[in-house]
């Protein structure tokens, strides 16, 4: 067994540094008997000058975990101390608990992903544990969004700010008409203007299709707007 300040020593490199260095088991063992030593997490994290108890109890946890879940940490095939803090909380029977343990190895979860799959499956008594995970990860699939930021050249912006005055309307507007012009409205999330600036925010077939549109006319994206732009101004007939 290890002494009081082996144990402190292992605490301070691994959980203040935040830099687990060591087999996170042998991490969760010091926490354990540090714990009984000082009578609470929060005494034990004082003492290595933690601001918050909470990763002694996480990694506390990890020691009422099921033996085949532990053997993964053991082996280096898991990593993150939150991802089996929920996993003990979880009231399942053992097998469900390295199932969820071997999903996180092979499905790449994120500790949140853990959470959520948890919180789900306490909710959710008669589903397997392989249908709470699929049910949270497509919950989770969102489509991949770009946000693009083109600088207006000088002469084009105060082309734009002219064209809009001359029309009654604002920049922003203008050049949010004349891009949508060419691409499909759907695959614009967001559009901004700040000074000479545009900001776009497009969904993945929306960034497929300026980059086609910039090789076409070979300008570089960031030069996206700023070309679409100042043709279309060229060739509007003046008022």
């Amino acid at each position: 067994m290890l002494t009081e300040e082996e144990d402190l020593a292992i605490l301070i490199s691994n959980l203040k540094s935040r830099k687990i260095k060591r087999n996170p088991i042998k991490v969760a063992e010091s926490c354990e008997r540090l714990t009984q030593l000082y009578g609470s997490y929060v005494n034990v994290a004082r003492k290595i000058g933690l601001d918050s108890p909470e990763m002694i109890r996480e990694f506390e946890a990890l020691l009422r975990l099921p033996p085949e879940v532990k053997k993964l940490y053991e082996d280096g095939k898991l990593k993150s101390a939150v991802a089996g803090y929920w996993i003990s909380r979880m009231r399942r029977i053992d097998e469900d608990k390295k199932q969820l343990a071997e999903a996180i190895v092979q499905r790449k979860l994120t500790a949140h992903d853990v959470r959520d799959i948890v919180m789900y499956a306490e909710r959710m008594h008669n589903y397997t544990i392989d249908k709470c995970i699929e049910i949270i990860k497509e919950s989770k699939q969102v489509e991949k969004q770009y946000l693009i930021v083109m600088k207006l050249p000088d002469e084009t912006a105060r082309m734009l700010e002219r064209e809009a005055s001359r029309l009654g309307t604002t920049p922003k507007l203008l050049a949010k008409q004349i891009i949508g012009e060419i691409m499909e409205q759907k695959d614009i999330l967001s559009f901004a203007v700040r000074k000479s600036s545009i900001m776009i925010r497009v969904a993945e077939e929306g960034f497929r299709a300026m980059e086609m549109i910039a090789k076409k006319n070979k300008v570089e994206l960031e030069d996206f707007a700023g070309n679409i732009i100042r043709t279309r101004l060229e060739h509007e007939p003046s008022g």
